[in-house]
């Protein structure tokens, strides 16, 4: 079973072993997992931008991972394709297995996944940051979603 605390223990071993290629090793791991995710999801995902978040809301809950959110995609008002768009995640099971002892966000792996599951689904290229974090003090973890127009 994976809980908090063997997230912890994997993530900190991975972070202690790796020095600064930690955060970018995460969000690779979880890049192609969301890639595969986003993907296998692709035929079920059939319309408007506002399936592709309830795709990963669904998703996300069903995982135990916590509650995705972005009103810009619930109403379409932002496309994907062109802006920057935001999602929160509530819950974070991977912000709550550790503290920030930087305060910075640190949920890494979340950024790829949102980015690959995004990729497997819409077919582009999307690249994901986190802005806020559970793990360092927010309410929430944010991430910012965008197109990489330089591919």
């Amino acid at each position: 079973m994976i809980n908090e605390r063997f997230w912890n223990r994997i993530r900190t071993e991975l972070m202690d072993l790796t020095k600064e290629a930690g955060p970018l090793i995460l969000y690779q791991l979880g890049l192609s997992y969301g890639l595969e995710v986003g993907t296998q999801g692709k035929d079920i995902v059939k319309g408007p931008t506002t399936m592709t978040i309830r795709f990963l809301e669904n998703y996300g809950l069903l995982a135990g991972w916590g509650r995705f959110e972005s009103p810009e995609l619930e109403n379409d008002e932002k496309p994907l394709t062109t802006k920057p768009v935001t999602v929160r995640l509530y819950n974070n099971f991977f912000a709550h297995a550790s503290e920030s002892t930087t305060g910075n966000p640190s949920c890494f792996f979340v950024s790829g996944v949102i980015a690959g599951v995004l990729n497997g689904i819409l077919g582009g290229h999307y690249n994901c940051l986190e802005s806020q974090c559970v793990a360092a003090g927010s309410k929430y973890c944010e991430f910012v979603v965008t197109p990489n127009q330089s591919l």
